[in-house]
């Protein structure tokens, strides 16, 4: 037997909680639940720490290198999918055309085989 696919007693328990307490936030908002005001209350007293604990929390991750690298990575990420989804189109009908040119498809084969290489 696989070990990787054996579920330890501590997944069983977080499943087990996750789904309780789903299923009781669920029954908690079908109706005006006094819990709701009771939380809007308690929040409202603590607004400030709160509001101070988010800031330090945000400052923490917003400075931290790892993070400026991630979001420029995920940003030029999104933005070659974009561009990619965008042209798609247009070079698909470039490629085409090229391709029933027998020189010209030739030397894209020779190109591509380049920037595999090149690449490895």
């Amino acid at each position: 037997m696989d070990k990787q696919a054996i579920i330890s007693k501590d997944d069983v328990l977080l499943i087990i909680t996750e789904a309780l307490s789903s299923k009781i936030g669920g029954r908690l908002n079908s109706y005006n639940s006094p819990l709701n005001t009771i939380i809007d209350e308690v929040v409202k007293e603590n607004t400030e720490q709160i509001q101070s604990i988010c800031r330090k929390a945000l400052r923490t991750v917003t400075t931290d290198k790892n993070f400026e690298k991630n979001i420029k990575e995920e940003f030029q990420h999104k933005v070659a999918k974009s561009l990619v989804g965008k042209l798609e189109g247009s070079v698909e009908k470039a490629v085409e055309v090229l391709r029933q040119n027998a020189t010209l498809r030739a030397e894209m084969i020779l190109a591509i085989e380049n920037i595999i290489k090149s690449n490895l």
